[in-house]
């Protein structure tokens, strides 16, 4: 879905063996992915992504879905150059055995209830660059980072690293990764907080 994406709905879907992109959302609003799996071909280090969120996207929601071993789970960017999305809503989502599992490159509002993010070897969740992104994650757990293979432990096998904006961690177990469970890397991450972890 490459042009306009208004009120769109991908329920159940269950694709196999991705070497491309699964899902990509080129603009719009009110765009839902309800349920199913969608899987990789395990491998991490190629640029295949499960769902591409390329810009100017609004009221998006991920309920329930899986996302296993891509290069990157869930992309969200502005490469379409519509300008950055806006709002994405993630809940019970699993981020598995990827080469990163959430990737955010542009100023979005992500909020996530429930994150299960395992077993990524370069980031569980990462926050680009240059960003203003305001990342909110309540509850689950971020772990085991670097699990099948960890190269270079100063820059990867992370949990969550954070370049800029902002986040909020609230109720989220971050354990057993090989490099960095938490890792905000420069002083341009303003505002953040670790609550109950």
């Amino acid at each position: 879905m490459t042009g306009v994406a208004d009120i769109n709905i991908i329920r159940d879907v269950v694709m196999w063996e991705i070497r491309g992109t699964g899902t990509e959302i080129g603009y719009g609003s009110e765009v839902r992915v309800l349920g199913g799996r969608i899987i990789g071909a395990n491998v991490r280090f190629d640029e295949n992504i499960g769902i591409h969120y390329r810009g100017n996207n609004g009221g998006v929601h991920v309920e329930n879905t899986d996302v296993i071993g891509l290069g990157i789970g869930i992309l969200i960017d502005n490469s379409n150059g519509a300008r950055s999305n806006r709002e994405i809503f993630i809940s019970q989502a699993t981020f598995d055995s990827d080469g990163q599992g959430l990737v955010v490159r542009d100023s979005s509002y992500v909020s996530i209830i429930g994150i299960w993010a395992v077993s990524s070897t370069i980031h569980q969740v990462f926050v680009d660059y240059n960003s203003t992104a305001v990342l909110s994650i309540s509850g689950e757990t971020i772990f085991n980072g670097g699990v099948y293979e960890c190269r270079n432990v100063s820059n990867r096998c992370n949990g969550i690293t954070i370049n800029s904006g902002s986040f909020i961690l609230n109720g989220v177990e971050v354990r057993n990764n090989h490099g960095r469970g938490i890792w905000v890397t420069n002083k341009s991450v303003r505002q953040f907080q670790i609550i109950s972890c």
